[in-house]
């Protein structure tokens, strides 16, 4: 949930200046790769379907903080699809599950 909650802190900031919105983006798909990285060396097969629900939910809960309407729906959909893609996902599979890389970048 940690993981989750930083990424989506940063994607939540209305910072939409391209080099620094660049930057947040580049943060965040660094700490996916340290994060995925460091659960493959703890044995952890299903880190990114755990990972993809606690975005859902960060997602989710964090468009009670942003105030431009068109970026919180935003944050909803991909919320709502990476919920999708999960269910979509064969439940007794989920080791398997990849994260949908274009839900860490804006």
């Amino acid at each position: 949930q940690d993981v989750s909650v930083f990424i989506v802190s940063n994607q939540r900031l209305q910072v939409f200046e391209k080099p620094v919105r660049n930057r947040l983006n580049h943060v965040a798909q660094s700490f996916f790769e340290f994060a995925r990285s460091f659960a493959e060396s703890t044995g952890d097969r299903t880190f990114e379907a755990r990972l993809a629900l606690g975005l859902a939910r960060s997602l989710a809960t964090s468009t009670r903080f942003v105030l431009d309407e068109d970026f919180a729906k935003s944050m909803f959909l991909k919320s709502r699809y990476l919920l999708e893609q999960l269910l979509k996902h064969p439940a007794d599979q989920l080791e398997t599950f990849k994260l949908p890389q274009e839900v860490l970048v804006d």
